[in-house]
């Protein structure tokens, strides 16, 4: 899973729309982490077939990846938020 970080013009956004887009983002987070977390190491197993101690060690890796892509679009949003000296509460 990989994920497209935004893309901001050198131009601000309006405050409300702003706030809009941070929602929107934070919104699509919730739904990434919640995928991420739903994915069961066991699957292959439960689906029948025979998997070796390489498929678990794949499962932890893609999913440490995945929240790791998370995190950097988080930490990314958070950088421009402080750029614009924008208050959420």
């Amino acid at each position: 899973m990989c994920y497209v970080l935004p893309t901001f013009s050198s131009a601000p956004l309006p405050e409300k729309q702003l706030v809009h887009s941070i929602e929107s983002v934070v919104i699509d987070w919730c739904h990434q982490v919640r995928d991420v977390l739903k994915r069961r190491s066991a699957q292959a197993l439960l689906d029948g077939g025979h998997p070796g101690p390489l498929v678990e060690l794949n499962f932890w890796k893609i999913r440490w990846d995945d929240l790791e892509s998370i995190t950097e679009q988080v930490s990314y949003w958070c950088a421009y938020i402080a750029s614009t000296n924008l208050t959420l509460y």
